[in-house]
């Protein structure tokens, strides 16, 4: 069912209470818990788009027997989509009051328009990479864009610490996790933060992220283990600072060395670097521009992270997992990609260091490729290309593509089908 509904973008479907759907697009799929199909684009009955979730099941009463009308991962699922109809009753969601219930196979299931446009790219490998960089630097501008006015305002490291945070969070908690980063950047819990010890520190930061073990539990959340060196360096200034609510955070199908709790300790041994690290990023990306592969490794080496001995070892407290560093060399380099180099082509921007906006692009063309993740991954697959040759722009420009076009079905506006 996963395999068609992924092949039925341009397809029009009527539902069992006498709706026609679109698809637009069909949405990723997901591989995590939750709905099977995420950022899908509909357009119900000829009306506007409608973004959200899909829904599949071999039989429409599983939507109950597995529990999704009581479970808040599923409030975005816009269409229901079944092998076979066994209930009377539509199940309702927080975005639809009567959702959509459509067959899968069968006479209600009419002839598609056409497959995705970009199915159907003509031209060499060659071109499509080129198209892809582009998009790769449009991303990349656009973040300089709207990061620039914040280094004036806010400060050069907050902006960038920031972006760390948000980077450390991946995809599911990644608003968050800028919203840790902003809160940990207010002057009197950052020089708190300089003034600890590593295990305060790391309490601290757990605590104003709240996740510590008894702020998760006052939130009706499961923790293995309890922490009591951490609970009590805690308390010591709880009433000083403001924690973020636990059930903000996604802990749940998750892959456990990317647990939030593991990369929340890991942002806090790096925050005490983090103005050092503002300043020497962008003298090292200056002089190191035209050695693209030397000066990788030495911005990949400034924020990766071997972590203290508990969180090399454990997920979360309580929770033992695979021995590795809390930022690995995977990790660092999504830091730089998606972080650190943005950052550079901010302080470019507004310092109107041209020089310095070359340099980042020029490193930008030629940096390693992070490991692919759930969208670049689909979206390869989408375009039915290698990624043999990716360079850190194009892989960048598939994500841009993605979060600019795809996700909205604005297929006929997107770069690679209309010059």
């Amino acid at each position: 069912m996963q395999e068609c509904w992924s092949r039925c973008a341009g397809h029009r479907m009527v539902t069992t209470d006498g709706r026609h759907v679109q698809v637009l697009y069909p949405g990723i799929r997901a591989d995590s818990c939750g709905p099977d199909f995420k950022d899908a684009v509909l357009s119900l009955d000829s009306c506007a788009a409608v973004r959200g979730d899909v829904e599949l099941h071999l039989e429409s009463g599983d939507w109950f027997r597995h529990g999704h009308h009581t479970d808040p991962s599923y409030d975005d699922v816009v269409l229901h989509v079944v092998g076979k109809d066994t209930v009377a009753a539509i199940p309702a969601s927080a975005r639809t009051a009567r959702m959509p219930v459509a067959l899968l196979s069968g006479p209600v299931v009419l002839p598609g328009l056409a497959m995705l446009p970009c199915a159907f790219l003509s031209g060499d490998e060659s071109t499509l990479y080129r198209k892809l960089g582009r998009a790769g630097v449009a991303r990349l501008l656009t973040r300089a864009r709207t990061l620039a006015p914040r280094c004036v305002f806010e400060g050069c490291w907050q902006v960038m610490a920031r972006r760390i945070s948000r980077a450390l969070g991946y995809s599911a908690n990644s608003d968050i996790g800028e919203a840790l980063g902003l809160r940990l950047c207010e002057p009197h819990l950052h020089s708190m933060l300089l003034r600890c010890t590593e295990a305060e520190r790391r309490s601290i930061v757990l605590g104003v992220a709240g996740l510590l073990p008894s702020q998760r539990r006052r939130g009706g959340l499961y923790v293995a283990a309890d922490s009591p060196e951490y609970e009590a360096h805690w308390r010591a200034v709880e009433s000083k600072v403001c924690a973020l609510d636990p059930l903000g955070w996604r802990l749940r199908g998750l892959y456990p060395n990317n647990s939030p709790v593991r990369r929340v300790a890991a942002l806090a041994d790096l925050w005490p670097h983090m103005e050092e690290l503002a300043e020497t990023i962008v003298d090292l990306v200056l002089r190191l521009a035209d050695q693209p592969r030397r000066c990788a490794r030495e911005l990949e080496q400034r924020v990766r992270l071997h972590g203290s001995d508990y969180w090399r070892s454990h997920s979360d407290f309580g929770i033992a997992t695979r021995k590795s560093d809390v930022i690995g060399a995977g990790k660092a380099r999504e830091v730089v990609v998606n972080a650190l180099l943005p950052y550079v082509a901010a302080v470019a921007v507004c310092r109107g260091n041209h020089s310095l906006l070359r340099s980042v692009m020029q490193l930008y063309a030629a940096y390693p490729p992070a490991p692919v993740n759930a969208v670049t991954g689909h979206m390869w697959r989408q375009l039915g290309a290698r990624r043999m040759h990716a360079t850190a722009d194009v892989q960048q420009g598939l994500l841009h593509l993605f979060t600019a076009y795809c996700r909205h079905g604005r297929c006929r506006q997107c770069p690679l089908v209309n010059p």
